[in-house]
């Protein structure tokens, strides 16, 4: 392991609590210059154009104009890596990089190898999931630090049948079992293929082999139809369906509410559960609780975490965040000029020129 934040870590704990609490966006101006918003700031980075950059919920990762991969989190700006790295991405913990075949994670302070020879990988916000190819081994490495075997037997060197959420993977193994890992437990859930699955934070929705509709959440499995639902997405410990029967339903925290005899639009991120009813008026299911947004359904808009942005046909940018419906701007023109990171909102006001929403406030 190796350091790569410069402060003292005793000054990194102690104000840790400030640190999960902030928001990040970031943007080039019209001089190409790399700025960061951070929790009401604005602070340049780069004189010059990234080649790209990403946007987590404790930190920014970018690669320079140079092609040099940085970090910015903690308040400091840090050069890790300027050889050539491959790929990189952000989540709630952590920050990943591959270099040629080496694969490490940014895990708070620290800068962890994972494996010097990796194949398939993916990651979500608390755990990452990857195929050692020289052990043959399927490994997942947790916010708390574990890493944990999940295949040890593999003949193969390549595994690339799993899909990892936020903090669970599900797959088939070798011998076409479907299995889940959540919480540093690993369980077969079916002794047979599945149909079709889909993964979200502590939950997935699967079709099993004989065609019925399973869920799986923090632990329990729940038989939901006998049959196959029309459609199906999964979010954050919820799982939105139009069943068999043609009723739209939804899938919280264990307990499965009919919302209505339709089949409309709709849409699940992360928390959020965005869906036209019946008279095709724009509603949102938020952690148990629906809100009426508005009297159509927009055409496009943008949700992440606890957010969902759209435009209404007054053309004013609105807000619903943990439930609640926020008017941010009326000078927006278009929700393709708008993005959502961990419930910091930006938006386009002109050429190159972008504000910051959050808490209510504008920056």
């Amino acid at each position: 392991m190796k350091k790569i934040i410069s402060q003292i870590f005793c000054i990194v704990i102690l104000f840790s609590t400030n640190i999960l609490a902030q928001g990040y966006g970031a943007y080039t101006d019209l001089q190409n210059r790399f700025f960061i918003y951070e929790d009401g700031q604005r602070i340049q980075l780069e004189t010059l154009l990234p080649r790209s950059y990403k946007v987590g919920k404790t930190g920014v990762a970018y690669m320079d104009n140079m092609g040099v991969f940085k970090v910015y989190k903690y308040g400091n700006k840090n050069k890790v890596n300027d050889n050539f790295t491959y790929d990189y991405g952000v989540s709630d913990n952590f920050i990943y990089y591959k270099m040629v075949n080496t694969l490490r994670i940014i895990d708070g302070t620290e800068d962890v190898e994972l494996t010097r020879w990796v194949g398939q990988y993916q990651a979500g916000d608390s755990i990452i999931v990857y195929f050692d190819k020289v052990k043959n081994i399927l490994y997942a490495y947790t916010a708390d630090g574990k890493k944990e075997e999940l295949e040890n037997n593999l003949s193969t060197d390549a595994f690339d049948n799993f899909v990892v959420s936020d903090n669970m993977v599900a797959y088939m193994n070798y011998a076409n079992q479907f299995k889940i890992y959540s919480n540093h437990v690993s369980e077969i859930v079916e002794n047979n293929p599945v149909k079709e699955f889909k993964i979200g934070r502590n939950t997935v929705a699967y079709i099993d082999y004989n065609n019925q509709f399973k869920i799986y959440h923090n632990g329990v499995l729940h038989q939901i139809d006998g049959f196959a639902p029309k459609s199906f997405e999964v979010g954050d410990n919820v799982v939105a369906f139009v069943d068999y029967n043609g009723y739209f339903k939804i899938f919280y925290m264990g307990e499965t509410k009919e919302i209505g005899f339709f089949n409309k639009p709709y849409n699940v991120t992360d928390n959020v559960v965005a869906y036209a009813d019946g008279n095709n008026f724009f509603n949102v299911f938020y952690k148990g609780e629906m809100i009426q947004v508005d009297n159509y359904y927009p055409q496009k808009f943008v949700s992440q975490y606890n957010t969902l942005c759209y435009i209404n046909k007054a053309n004013v940018l609105r807000a619903c965040v943990q439930g609640k419906m926020q008017d941010v701007s009326n000078i927006v023109s278009s929700i393709d000029d708008v993005q959502t990171n961990y419930d910091v909102v930006t938006y386009k006001i002109g050429l190159n020129m972008y504000k910051f929403w959050q808490d209510g406030q504008s920056y």
